[in-house]
């Protein structure tokens, strides 16, 4: 340093203060010889600050155009901005507009509302055709006086349309004065698509109101004045004027460059202007000032640097605690997402921006178990859910998904099916949900696979449907017993008395061809009832073990000479012998019907039928694919396939073909089919049909595999004897036409009858005359007390009178009853006088009554 101009501060510093006024004199005595010094100190600092003040003068000036340009700069880059946003909002109509290729008033108007509830700069937003005529507009009540006008009818306004009109993207207009009131101005962008323009997308803004909402926060307290080739768009001024020249700039926006003037104001301007250069003048005055000053401003600089270091602290502590927060967010976080993924649920988040950009946020990882894709298949490609979609479900989930993207709709719940790569489809239940965020909208959503939920229940529909169908076959099974039980008790005396009749006739006499006629119908009326109680299961067997193919071979060839010529007859009989045990002539009533349907089927008579001999392994798969197919036991089985190329069947028509009595031909009984079903049950086998309309029919019956043989069953009478006897037959049977026949045939055959109407009226008669009684004919269903029962009561009374079932139902099921019981004999309704006739004399012969004494019953 200088130790002299050191010294001279020392000696000056006195005079800056008022209580060293007696000291400053006292120095200026003891140096009068260098009483220049102070005036040249004066002069020097009075120099020094008129030098300084210059300065600062203009160090203020320099400072202030700098502030100004940089308002201006910051005002010419916030407008540029946010204008270039306006025209991208305005241009996403136009793409909306050209990717749809077209839209509707209504799509006009929630796009164009959206921008202007969006953008509130914008007064409206309005479309005009390619001829230049404004139809829709946005606000409506704005472009009222516009819908319908045109623009270019006035030469000037033509022009300057042409000054405005588009070409190459969005274009912005001068200055123009706006419809309703004040300055404004237009962007205009055209709508292209296929090389044409088809109209116009017009945004209009008022000035006063977008200038003021874009420079609200710019550049406060500096004056601003915004030109374009139509004069002054807008302005913002402050009440004083300003004297300061203004800073020009340039604002380019598209096509469209406007005159940007700012000028600081009068309170701007006197932050930079004071009175510093004035103060510095006086030398003393301000230097001992600022000497304060600077002391006051240390102590502030320590009191600031004690509440900084304190602040500083303060911030460790809250930067701590918010990275302990940011810790534990992200557990909770990572708890989270374990949860989610654990779910057999698929959850995900998206974004959807407002110009329709799809952000995938977050996917759990049941996406891949649900769709066979992995996560990243949906987050890079746009659209890969809905190509996953089902075709036929695509377009109405592609229409509740762009609702919840336009806004229309905040939550969507739908079910659909997705294929997988591998071709499964499952069934999904797609439930989202959205709400709007800062940035766009977000999409929260959650999908559920019940495919497996679907199948558990269409299995529980088929399986009720299927014990619905085998109880109705079951009671219709019943019902057809039942009434060929109950017929043929008419039968017995209507085949009876016809027989008898005949044989009272003389051998010339004219009737016998009438009673003949009515003996043929009662034995057909009587096959009627056979096929009846075959449909329930109940059909009389002689079971054997038999060639399936010859049965086949057999009754194909005889009904050969049956069917159409122009029908072809093949066999695919097979090498390998096809064994069963069952009744050869039930198995030929099996063939015999399955190929008259399939003859009958072929309605022109010109085509073929196949005869096939099958031989398979039962599984599931086998008793699942059949009709009454779980009483089929496992293992190996044989068959029987019969296949026609005719007509085929429907749906409802194959529901009801085991139906007894229906039939979808005129003159057809509706039998032949139930009583095929019936045979079938009562083999414990299965059938199979295949069949659509106008594509044929195969029809195949499965029987288990031949097992151990079983014994004939013998039946009673069949020895010859005698047509006449002797002694007293008790009779019981409950119907009284069977029971009067009955007792004339034994009558005649030189019997005594007892007659008795049901067991407890038999068991009175026997009481009294058991010693007399040398046979009881016996019906099995009776009221009050059935055959069975009737029989043990006879048997714990005599054990050695025998007893003759007689029944509508067939042997083996009447006789099964009994046990072990010892029946002397069977008689099957409807049956012919001689059968009774000889079923009692074999009974008395075999028990050794033939001459037992006769008494009548009193």
């Amino acid at each position: 340093m200088d130790p002299t101009r050191s010294a001279s501060e020392e000696r000056g510093r006195p005079k800056m203060s008022r209580g060293a006024a007696g000291s400053a004199a006292s120095a200026a005595e003891a140096l009068p010889t260098a009483s220049w010094w102070p005036v040249a100190i004066a002069v020097t600092v009075a120099i020094s600050a008129f030098g300084v003040a210059h300065m600062v003068s203009k160090s203020q000036s320099h400072g202030l155009h700098r502030a100004t340009e940089a308002a201006m700069h910051q005002m010419q880059a916030v407008t540029e901005a946010r204008m270039e946003t306006q025209v991208r909002a305005l241009a996403r109509v136009v793409r909306y507009w050209e990717q749809a290729r077209g839209l509707t008033e209504e799509e006009f108007v929630s796009h164009a509302t959206n921008l202007v509830r969006d953008f509130e700069y914008i007064r409206s937003i309005q479309w005009m055709d390619e001829s230049r005529v404004f139809r829709w507009a946005v606000p409506a009540e704005t472009g009222t006086g516009l819908i319908g006008s045109r623009i270019g009818d006035d030469q000037i306004e033509k022009q300057k349309y042409e000054r405005a009109k588009v070409g190459g993207g969005p274009k912005v207009s001068p200055a123009v004065d706006l419809l309703s009131g004040g300055r404004g101005f237009v962007i205009v962008d055209d709508i292209e698509f296929d090389g044409e323009v088809h109209g116009y997308i017009i945004g209009v803004y008022s000035a006063a109101t977008s200038m003021s909402a874009i420079l609200e926060h710019v550049a406060i307290g500096f004056d601003v004045a915004i030109e374009t080739e139509g004069g002054e768009l807008w302005r913002r001024s402050s009440a004083a004027g300003s004297a300061w020249s203004p800073v020009l700039g340039e604002v380019r926006i598209r096509n469209r460059v406007w005159k940007l003037s700012v000028t600081p104001s009068p309170a701007v301007a006197a932050t930079y202007e004071n009175l510093l250069p004035e103060f510095i003048a006086g030398a003393g005055i301000v230097f001992a000032i600022l000497f304060g000053h600077a002391i006051r401003t240390a102590a502030i600089a320590r009191w600031r640097s004690a509440r900084l270091a304190e602040a500083n602290r303060d911030l460790r502590v809250e930067f701590d605690r918010r990275m302990r927060a940011e810790v534990a967010e992200k557990e909770v976080r990572a708890e989270l997402v374990t949860v989610l993924d654990s779910l057999p649920a698929y959850v995900w988040s998206a974004e959807v921006r407002p110009g329709g950009e799809f952000d995938m946020r977050y996917q759990s990882k049941a996406v891949e178990a649900i769709t066979g894709r992995s996560a990243s298949f949906f987050a890079s490609q746009s659209g890969g859910w809905m190509n996953c979609v089902h075709p036929a479900d695509r377009e109405v989930v592609a229409d509740a998904f762009r609702r919840l993207v336009r806004g229309d709709a905040d939550e969507s719940s739908r079910e659909y099916r997705l294929v997988r790569p591998d071709g499964e489809v499952r069934f999904l239940r797609d439930r989202v949900h959205v709400r709007r965020t800062e940035t766009g909208r977000r999409f929260d959503g959650v999908v559920v696979d019940y495919t497996d939920l679907r199948r558990a229940e269409d299995e529980r529909l088929q399986l009720e449907d299927s014990l619905q169908q085998a109880q109705k076959l079951e009671s219709l099974g019943a019902l057809a017993g039942g009434i060929a039980h109950d017929f043929n008790n008419l039968l017995v005396a209507m085949l009876g008395h016809a027989s008898l009749a005949r044989e009272d006739l003389p051998a010339d006499s004219p009737l016998h061809s009438q009673l003949e006629k009515i003996e043929n119908a009662a034995r057909s009326a009587a096959e009627l009832c056979r096929q009846m109680l075959a449909y329930a299961g109940m059909g009389s067997v002689d079971v054997a073990k038999i060639d399936l193919r010859d049965i086949v071979q057999e009754t194909g060839e005889l009904l050969r000479a049956s069917i159409p010529r122009t029908t072809e007859l093949r066999f695919e009989l097979g090498e390998r012998p096809a064994i069963v045990e069952a009744d050869s002539s039930q198995i030929r009533q099996i063939v015999l019907n399955l190929m008259t349907n399939a003859a009958e089927a072929i309605e022109d008579g010109s085509g073929k039928i196949t005869l096939t001999i099958c031989q398979r392994s039962v599984d599931d798969a086998t008793r699942a694919a059949s009709l009454f197919g779980d009483d089929l036991p496992s293992g190996a089985c044989v068959g029987i396939s019969v296949r026609d190329d005719g007509c085929g069947m429907d749906e409802e028509t194959k529901r009801r073909i085991f139906e007894p009595f229906f039939s979808t031909k005129f003159r057809g009984r509706g039998l032949g089919l139930a009583a095929v079903l019936g045979i079938v049950r009562r083999c414990h086998g299965a059938l199979g049909i295949e069949s659509e309309p106008g594509a044929g029919t195969t029809m195949t019956v499965l029987f288990p595999a031949a097992e151990a043989g079983m014994a004939p069953v013998r039946r009673a009478g069949e020895a010859p004897v005698s047509s006449t006897g002797s002694g007293l037959v008790m009779l019981v049977e409950d119907d009284d036409a069977a029971r009067e026949f009955a007792s004339l045939v034994l009558e005649r055959a030189g019997f005594e009858v007892l007659r008795a109407a049901d067991g407890v009226e038999a068991l009175e008669l026997f009481d009294k005359h058991a010693a007399s009684v040398r046979c009881v004919v016996l019906d099995l269903t009776m009221p009050r007390m059935d055959g069975e029962e009737t029989y043990r009561q006879l048997a714990a009374r005599s054990s050695d009178v025998p007893v003759i079932l007689c029944s509508g139902y067939p042997e083996c099921d009447a006789v099964a009853r009994f046990g072990s019981l010892g029946l002397a004999g069977f008689l099957e309704k409807p049956y012919e006088p001689q059968s009774l006739v000889r079923s009692v004399s074999v009974a008395c012969a075999e028990h050794g009554q033939g001459d037992a004494p006769c008494e009548a019953p009193s």
